[in-house]
């Protein structure tokens, strides 16, 4: 039987994942949310501060936060997962 649990998101019963999924879907779907994060973070880094306004950087930091957010909760399904595996 699967599991589905809701993604963190501002509406309920929107967005889910298979937390009965094998371990290793679960953590390379988190590492893929994790990658993005990071590109997001390269972009503004290498970008000339002069251009990053503060209109860009509150959409930054919401793509952000859905990223990081989806991954931790995957992270976590991936780690509940491999132990009950053992």
């Amino acid at each position: 039987m699967t599991d589905f649990r809701p993604l963190p998101q501002p509406c309920k019963d929107v967005l889910f994942f298979n937390a009965d999924a094998p371990a290793g879907d679960l953590f390379d779907t988190a590492d893929q949310r994790m990658a993005a994060a990071l590109s997001l973070l390269h972009i503004v880094e290498f970008s000339d501060s002069r251009d990053f306004v503060q209109h860009q950087a509150t959409r930054l930091a919401a793509a952000l936060g859905v990223l990081l957010a989806d991954a931790r909760v995957l992270y976590e399904a991936a780690h509940l997962r491999a132990r009950d595996s053992r």
